[in-house]
């Protein structure tokens, strides 16, 4: 399973990039508020940048009273949190972010990759089925939600999902081979063909 946060060689890190991607800030912040959390999400980019996540979600703590009315900078947080592996904390910043920001994908990734590791799979999978009904091309999405059905042990949702991630992207085959989320499905004839295709 994997989130998207950075190129495919660092997605270990965890990162976010605001610039041209969607990432902008709410307008219900005014004049001095906005650029005090537009400096503070600078800082935690940085931080990111320098692989030291503990020190982003220091920043990211001191404007809590900001962080908690901008959709994106909640979704920041909750991200922080998720690198940092708090995951069952991280789950309330990325509820409200996609409540108040449902286009948001990788918040939906973010909230399925920690509920998921707080033993709320059936959350993840909500969270992925949701996702995937807003962004129907995104291979990365298929990916996931195809991992958390197979652990729920719903073979035909998973093949199918696992078939549209691979179908969107063909590296995700070389990653379903090694995928621990798919261990179930290993002796399957249709996965095993779904795999073995091309």
């Amino acid at each position: 399973m994997l989130c998207r946060i950075l190129p495919a060689g660092e997605r270990s890190k965890g990162c976010f990039c605001r610039k041209g991607t969607g990432f902008e800030m709410s307008e219900e912040l005014s004049g001095e508020d906005r650029l005090r959390l537009e400096k503070a999400l600078s800082h935690v980019e940085g931080y990111f940048e320098l692989g030291m996540p503990e020190q982003a979600l220091e920043v990211l703590q001191r404007v809590r009273h900001l962080v908690d009315r901008d959709p994106v900078a909640s979704f920041i947080y909750g991200e922080t949190l998720r690198v940092l592996e708090r995951y069952e904390e991280a789950l309330p910043a990325l509820r409200w972010a996609i409540e108040r920001r449902p286009g948001l994908i990788q918040a939906y990734l973010s909230l399925g990759w920690c509920a998921k590791r707080s033993g709320r799979l059936g959350e993840a999978i909500d969270a992925l089925l949701k996702a995937a009904a807003q962004a129907p091309h995104d291979a990365l999405v298929h990916y996931n939600l195809a991992c958390y059905l197979s652990l729920a042990g719903r073979r035909d949702e998973a093949l199918w999902h696992l078939r549209e991630a691979i179908r969107l992207d063909g590296s995700f085959r070389d990653m379903a081979r090694t995928e621990p989320d798919f261990d179930a499905l290993r002796s399957d004839d249709e996965f095993e063909s779904l795999l073995e295709e091309w």
